[in-house]
């Protein structure tokens, strides 16, 4: 259980705060990778609300669920189903994880993890962002990103339907390595959602 919650958090966070030496350069398009590239920049900038059912593998193999809304931009709320008792938060330029459990929260920038590509209210994956890998397999599309001349920063991988053009998870690896995939499913649009939802979590100290 509490590799669990570890994996978790280092899911969200740790491959943006180890330093390593990948390569941030990009790599060369095709045009018509180029043009999908695009269009996904453009499916994220759309979304404005959003609520999903996600599946979460950890590299241990160990396999976690819960419900994540999202509001663009800057704000995102992960609530873990029972055992764990986790809850993650994104709001007012920060990540809050609470472990319920464990009576403990933990606080982070939101610029200093990979959620922060999601949340910004401009999503375009060029600039201070490069694309890394582009890979289809038939019906997907998986485009790797990092951000740009910053030591301490990890990969994103975003796991995209090609037709309809659906963003269906992603992936973080952290500097040793560790992969964490994230699944959604059953996702709904344009959902309303009370602005409490979005509360960050406070320590009980």
């Amino acid at each position: 259980m509490v590799k669990a919650k570890l994996f978790a958090w280092a899911a969200l966070c740790s491959a943006f705060l180890i330093p390593h030496a990948w390569a941030d350069e990009g790599m060369t398009l095709l045009p018509t990778q180029k043009g999908w590239v695009a269009r996904i920049a453009e499916t994220v900038q759309s979304i404005q609300s959003s609520r999903s059912h996600f599946e979460q593998l950890a590299p241990d193999g160990t396999v976690s669920q819960g419900t994540v809304w999202l509001d663009r931009p800057g704000k995102m709320r992960f609530a873990f189903e029972r055992p764990e008792t986790l809850l993650i938060v994104a709001n007012h330029g920060k990540l809050v994880y609470q472990d319920k459990e464990l009576e403990q929260v933990t606080s982070l920038p939101l610029e200093s993890t990979p959620l922060n590509l999601l949340l910004q209210s401009k999503v375009a994956f060029s600039g201070s962002v490069s694309v890394t890998g582009f890979q289809e397999d038939g019906r997907n599309i998986h485009l790797t990103i990092v951000q740009k001349g910053k030591a301490a920063e990890g990969s994103l991988t975003l796991d995209v339907q090609k037709s309809p053009l659906i963003l269906r998870g992603w992936r973080v690896v952290d500097a040793q390595g560790q992969t964490t995939q994230v699944t959604l499913s059953d996702t709904q649009f344009n959902v309303l959602m009370p602005a409490k939802l979005f509360n960050l979590p406070q320590s009980s100290d």
